[in-house]
């Protein structure tokens, strides 16, 4: 519900996709956010569903729309897709032993396999956000 001091305040609808990227986030801009008038609330009911529909398919369209975003990965030739599949065994096996190293050490290492598991990966996510890889020289 919005309040303002003005014939703005009523009922809102917002709908709102997790964005993947910074296109998806950018398609959603201006778009599925209705409001209903409370003087208008009573005689508008009905259309609340329909409403809710409605923004959701306007947001679902405009992610589904957004430019995509290409991986490196995807536009490498088959000699670097080859060293990038054996980095991605070497990097899951060094976080691998990282994570249990840090389990069998922390005060907390009472936790079940899969919430340590869980942590690993929040925290290799985190820290591949937090600061950039560093580029390779060749």
């Amino acid at each position: 519900m919005t309040i303002f001091d003005d014939d703005r305040s009523g009922l809102t609808i917002n709908a709102r996709i997790a964005a993947r990227t910074p296109a998806e986030h950018r398609a959603q801009e201006g778009l599925g956010t209705r409001c209903i008038p409370w003087n208008e609330l009573d005689v508008r009911t009905g259309e609340i569903v329909g409403l809710v529909d409605e923004v959701v398919g306007e947001v679902t369209l405009a992610v589904r729309n957004a430019p995509s975003t290409p991986r490196p990965s995807r536009s490498e030739d088959d000699l670097e897709l080859a060293a990038f599949d054996d980095l991605i065994d070497e990097l899951g096996q060094t976080i691998t032993q990282s994570a249990l190293s840090v389990l069998e050490k922390h005060p907390a290492k009472q936790v079940s396999r899969e919430l340590g598991s869980e942590a690993a990966m929040l925290a290799a996510l985190k820290s591949q956000c937090s600061r950039p890889i560093p580029a390779t020289s060749d």
